[in-house]
């Protein structure tokens, strides 16, 4: 019997314990709802996520969980159709660990909070283009006084190491079915082919501008007021926060700390579009020290709240009692210039006894006190907000989604997670590789499942073209049962877009890199080596075309024939996979393979990618040409990380302590810089593709 029949049955015997519990639990939602009332939405957004599901109680009570990158994108989807939440207040922090393509979806959801009519504010006191890109989504931005934000634009230095091996008598054989294909020039050659060059120069330019796009200023009169910001960021590496609120990308400058106390401030004011009280920083100056605002309100020096101040520091009741001198300096400046030359007017005043100008002095004091009486008055009227925090506003939501009666599960999708160097072999959900008998195993169990679609996230550079077309055929048995969904991540190039092919529907974020449809082969020989060290190898029982298996030696001509025929038929075959896939011959995929990589917007233009964004687009579409409508939806996903004691005690609450490894001083280099095929300013593949450059040098493999 199915798990997933054998589960229904258990649900319906339970049935009458059930109810009542369910029934306490909705009563008890209900009643705590009233705690959990807000219409402003305070939320940092996280500056790195998974897609592994982490399981178990065990890793629950030790360890606590990264953020999961889907989870974080339907929250966003979710908030857009809150109709309570009024206000999104965003803290955005340094972002520059994240890929262009995450930045990419995040701006996506927050312009649907903007259209569906929320409104936002932004806050960034560090970081990068990717965080002041973030904050362009927001109609008021602030920025923290004194920092600096990296604006340098998309850019490559790469290494090779062709002259330093031959040194060392180390000649590696590169052999690539592509002139784009240029993942061996790093340990081949001592600069790009004219070809790779050219094509890295293309992704350079497309980023760039689509990057510069996503930049602008607030409103301004001029004809093209994106125009300045985008020339200093072209000139300048950095920028500093007062040059940023010069160039009007800003509406002021405030501290982190502070940001918080302003929005709850002056959120009302913005909300009824009433002008700033001119006073706040006086009143409460501990919640507004030192900021500069657009609207009016400028504080360089706070005064203190307590008794004990700098030796260039004011107190509060010195600042008060200033204010109040002041006051009444200019109310006696006032009674000064009312007074008339001699009149009978003055005269009469004089003899009836009244001081000239008190008449005007207390016209003034009334006039204050009126003006702070509509101050009053005004402030009574403005809307009152609530603040929510991510955690409360997720808590909210399941509350009011939760149906006592409803004991039928929600209808289910599931997601799939491959990420990593495509390679054989059972491999754990962490280990940075995506194996092609574990992920079997998964595409087998969703073969018996009843989930109504299945969607594919690949985030890989490539790996084993047998492992490759392996992964291929299981996804494509799959999807002769039922929907496929393949989206692309921050890279699926070569056999990740191998995977791909096979799905029915292919996403992809513009600022995805893909393509790289091509086979490379890379082979050592180290001859030279070893005989600068005095080693000698003999070979016993070789075929004619055994030395293909050795790392030493030139090959026959029979080996270099039996290799091309490999290398064509491997290549070939890609084609065919990719041709099944857009409906194109041979000849037609060839003009768009060859190993070139491409943006997401590029490869869609091209037809080789069916619709622009992510996991939300695929889904939504699905769920609307499938008839469900607004349905709500189980979400299954795959692979499930279950880590054992052993795991969490080595890797857990201790893995602050443990020593740096060296490779992690070089996480923010690419020492192999192999082209963007393999890798485009990601680090996310840096250990990967180190520890892949070893693996090259100790055997001679086939990779897509």
């Amino acid at each position: 019997m199915p798990h997933w029949r054998s589960g229904q049955m258990l649900r319906w015997i339970l049935l009458p314990v059930l109810i009542p519990v369910r029934l306490l639990v909705y009563i008890w939602f209900k009643l705590t709802l009233s705690f959990l009332r807000g219409n402003v939405l305070f939320h940092s957004v996280p500056d790195r996520f998974t897609s592994t599901v982490q399981s178990g109680l065990l890793y629950r009570i030790i360890n606590k969980q990264e953020m999961l990158w889907f989870h974080y994108l339907g929250f966003l989807s979710r908030m857009s159709r809150d109709s309570s939440i009024r206000w999104v207040v965003l803290s955005i922090p340094d972002l520059e660990d994240l890929e262009w393509s995450q930045i990419e979806e995040i701006r996506i959801r927050l312009n649907e909070l903007v259209k569906s009519g929320k409104r936002l504010v932004g806050h960034a006191e560090k970081g990068g283009l990717k965080t002041l890109c973030l904050l362009s989504a927001c109609e008021r931005r602030f920025l923290a006084p004194g920092a600096s934000f990296f604006t340098a634009l998309p850019h490559s230095e790469s290494f090779f190491f062709g002259s330093a091996l031959k040194k060392l008598g180390i000649r590696v054989e590169v052999h690539t079915a592509g002139e784009f294909k240029s993942a061996g020039e790093s340990v081949s050659r001592d600069s790009m082919t004219p070809s790779a060059k050219k094509n890295l120069e293309e992704l350079l330019d497309a980023r760039t501008q689509a990057i510069l796009s996503g930049l602008t200023v607030l409103h301004s009169s001029d004809p093209n007021p994106d125009e300045k910001l985008h020339t200093k960021i072209r000139q300048n590496a950095f920028l500093e926060a007062e040059e940023l609120y010069a160039l009007k990308f800003c509406q002021g400058l405030v501290a982190r700390a502070n940001f918080k106390d302003l929005c709850e401030d002056l959120l009302p004011y913005w909300h009824a579009g009433e002008p700033l009280p001119s006073d706040s920083s006086i009143n409460e100056s501990d919640r507004l020290p030192i900021l500069s605002l657009d609207d009016g309100i400028e504080v360089t020096d706070a005064p203190v709240s307590h008794s004990f101040p700098g030796v260039a520091e004011r107190t509060m009741d010195e600042v008060i009692k200033e204010q109040l001198e002041q006051d009444e300096s200019a109310s006696n400046a006032a009674m000064q210039k009312s007074v008339p030359i001699e009149s009978e007017a003055s005269s009469a005043s004089r003899s009836s006894g009244s001081i000239p100008g008190q008449r005007t002095g207390n016209k003034k004091t009334k006039e204050r006190k009126k003006n702070k009486e509509n101050t009053r008055t005004s402030e009574a009227k403005l809307p009152v907000f609530r603040f929510l925090e991510m955690d409360q506003a997720e808590k909210r939501y399941q509350r009011k989604r939760f149906q006592p009666f409803r004991i039928r599960r929600y209808p289910s999708v599931a997601l799939v997670s491959c990420e990593g160097m495509i390679v054989w072999g059972d491999e754990q959900p962490d280990s940075g590789r995506i194996g092609a008998l574990s992920m079997r195993k998964i595409f087998r169990d969703l073969e018996d499942s009843k989930n109504e679609a299945i969607f594919l996230y690949i985030n890989s550079p490539g790996g084993l073209s047998d492992a490759s077309e392996a992964l291929y055929q299981d996804i494509y048995r799959l999807s002769r049962s039922r929907p496929v969904f393949a989206i692309i991540g921050p890279v699926a190039a070569s056999g990740g877009y191998y995977m791909a092919c096979a799905a029915n529907r292919i996403y992809s974020p513009d600022l995805s890199l893909t393509g790289s449809v091509g086979v490379l082969r890379m082979r050592p020989e180290l001859s030279g080596l070893y005989r600068k060290l005095g080693i000698h190898k003999q070979r016993v029982r070789f075929g004619p075309t055994t030395d293909l298996l050795s790392e030493a030696g030139n090959l026959s001509k029979k080996s270099q024939a039996l290799l091309d025929e490999s290398m064509d038929r491997a290549y070939n075959l890609f084609l065919d996979r990719v041709g099944r896939s857009r409906g194109l011959n041979r000849k037609e995929t060839d003009l768009r393979g060859r190993g070139k990589v491409y943006t997401g917007s590029q490869f869609r233009s091209e037809g080789m990618v069916d619709r622009k964004g992510g996991f939300i687009e695929a889904f939504r579409d699905f769920r609307k040409e499938a008839g469900f409508g607004e349905q709500m939806f189980d979400i299954q996903i795959f692979p499930v990380l279950r880590p054992g004691a052993a795991d969490l005690i080595r890797q857990g609450p201790f893995s602050a302590m443990r020593p740096l490894e060296k490779s992690e001083l070089f996480q923010s280099k690419n020492l192999y810089m192999v082209h963007p095929d393999i890798c485009f300013q990601h680090t996310g593949f840096q250990t990967e593709l180190r520890r892949a450059g070893g693996s090259l040098i100790g055997s001679a493999i086939l990779r897509l």
